[in-house]
C-alpha cells in the first residue's frame, strides 16, 4: 500500500520526519537540476538543507520524486557513492569524471532485473536453457577481421543491410537477428516508459551485460540512427569477449583501450568489410559524394565511411581530417536525431521495438500465469495498466 494512503492524507500533511541535510545535498547534486529550479517546486529547499526544518511525509515523498531518489534512501547514515555499478569504458572528455545521472544509474538498473529475471525464467522453463556458445568464446588477440566475418554472417549483417530500405530498416533486421541468436536488445531514449526522463547520448550511447543465458545490449534510443547501428555492433563485440561496459563510442577518435579498440574495429568490420568497401569505391568520383553513397549503402554515419576509407588508405590524411570536421559539424543537428520511440505511435509495437517479441511474450505469459507479480511486470515491461497488459497479451496472441 503507498504511503501517502497508508497514513492518510492529512496524516501525511503534518508528520515530520528528520532528515540529515546531507542527504537533501545529495539528492539535489544527484537529480541533475539546479538549485533554482527545485527552490520554485519546494520553498522551504533551503531550510530542508540547513536541517533548521523537518519535511512532512507528504513533501518527501514529493521531493524524492522530483530527485529520481528512492524514498527510503532518505534514511540511510550518509549518502551512497553513487558508482556505475559496470565498467565505465567510455573515452569522450570527461568520462569518468563526473557523477552518472540518475536516468543513467536507473536504466542500468532495471536492465540488470530484466537480466536477471528473464536468465531465471529460461532456466526454470522445461529442460532450462543451455549456455549461448559465442558469449565470451574470443580472446581479444584474435583478428577483428576474422572474427568480423565469421559473427556478422551469424547475425545477418550484410543481409539487413542489402534487404532494408533504411538506417532505421537495417537496425531493425540486426536487433531481430541478435534477439534470435539469444541477445537481449533493448532500445530507449527514456528512463523505462517515462517521458521527462530522456537519456543524453552525450553521456553514453550504449551498453552490454554479458552472460552466457542472457546477455543483454542496451541502445541509447535518442542517440542518431546510424550511431546506433555503430553502438549495436561494438556491444556485441564486447559480448564475444564476454565483457560489461558501459559506452560513449565517441566519434571523434581518441585515446582508448585496446579491448575497446578491438572492438571498434571488429564492429567497423562487421558493418563496412574493408575489402567490399576497396571493390565498391570509385575514386574517379568527388570524394564528398561517395562518401554519402558509401554511407547510404552501408547504412552507417558519414563519419564511419571516413575512418574505413581512411583506414584502407583509400584518402589521404589531410583530406580525411577536412572531410572529418565537416561532417562531424553537422553530426548532432537536431534534424538528424533519431525518434525516441517514447511517443506517438502505436503502443505497442513500440514496446516489441523497444524489448523484442521473446523477452516481451515471456514476461507477459508469466504475469498472466501468476508466476509473475504485476508490481514485476511494470518494472520489467514500464506499463502500470491490466487493461494495457490485456490487450498486449493479444497483440502478442499469448491466451489469458
Amino acid at each position: 500500500m503507498p504511503i501517502l494512503e497508508a497514513y492518510g492524507a492529512d496524516m501525511a500533511a503534518s508528520v515530520s520526519l528528520v532528515v540529515k541535510p546531507e542527504m537533501i545535498a545529495w539528492a539535489c547534486e544527484r537529480s541533475g537540476r539546479s538549485l533554482d529550479e527545485l527552490r520554485k517546486k519546494f520553498p522551504k529547499l533551503d531550510r530542508w538543507r540547513s536541517g533548521e526544518t523537518p519535511l512532512t511525509l507528504a513533501e518527501l515523498k514529493r521531493f524524492a520524486t522530483a530527485t529520481y531518489t528512492a524514498f527510503g534512501q532518505f534514511f540511510d547514515d550518509a549518502p551512497p557513492s553513487d558508482a556505475l555499478p559496470i565498467s565505465d569504458l567510455r573515452n569522450g572528455p570527461g568520462s569518468g569524471a563526473e557523477r552518472p545521472s540518475p536516468h543513467l544509474l536507473d536504466t542500468i538498473r532495471d536492465c540488470q532485473f530484466s537480466q536477471l529475471w528473464y536468465r531465471e525464467h529460461l532456466l526454470d522453463d522445461d529442460g532450462g536453457a543451455d549456455p549461448l556458445p559465442f558469449i565470451a568464446a574470443v580472446d581479444p588477440s584474435a583478428s577483428p577481421k576474422a572474427v568480423a566475418a565469421r559473427y556478422a554472417a551469424e547475425a545477418k549483417f550484410a543481409e539487413s543491410r542489402e534487404e532494408a530500405a533504411s538506417w532505421d530498416g537495417a537496425f531493425r533486421r540486426i536487433c531481430t537477428s541478435l534477439r534470435g541468436m539469444g541477445v537481449l536488445v533493448f532500445i530507449n531514449g527514456v528512463v523505462g516508459a517515462n517521458t521527462h526522463r530522456p537519456l543524453d547520448p552525450a553521456e553514453f550511447r550504449g551498453f552490454a551485460l554479458a552472460d552466457p543465458i542472457a546477455p543483454l545490449i542496451f541502445i541509447n534510443g535518442r542517440d542518431v540512427k546510424a550511431a546506433q547501428m555503430f553502438t549495436l555492433a561494438h556491444e556485441f563485440a564486447h559480448l564475444l569477449l564476454g565483457d560489461s561496459g558501459l559506452d560513449d563510442l565517441a566519434i571523434v577518435p581518441g585515446p582508448s583501450s585496446p579491448r575497446e579498440r578491438w572492438c571498434d574495429a571488429v564492429a567497423a568490420e562487421m558493418l563496412v568489410p574493408q575489402d567490399d568497401l576497396v571493390r565498391r569505391f570509385r575514386d574517379t568520383a568527388p570524394i564528398d559524394q561517395e562518401v554519402v553513397r558509401t554511407a547510404q549503402h552501408y547504412k552507417v554515419s558519414r563519419l564511419v565511411i571516413l575512418r574505413r576509407l581512411r583506414t584502407a588508405d583509400l584518402i589521404e590524411t589531410d583530406e580525411y581530417r577536412d572531410l572529418y570536421q565537416r561532417f562531424y559539424s553537422g553530426y548532432r543537428q537536431p534534424d538528424l536525431l533519431a525518434n525516441t520511440g517514447t511517443s506517438g505511435g502505436d503502443f505497442y509495437k513500440t514496446l516489441l521495438a523497444r524489448y523484442g517479441r521473446d523477452y516481451a511474450t515471456a514476461v507477459v505469459s508469466s504475469t498472466l500465469a501468476g508466476t509473475t507479480s504485476y508490481t514485476d511486470m511494470t518494472a520489467l515491461l514500464g506499463f502500470k495498466s491490466l487493461d494495457a497488459l490485456d490487450k498486449f497479451a493479444s497483440e502478442l496472441g499469448v491466451a489469458g
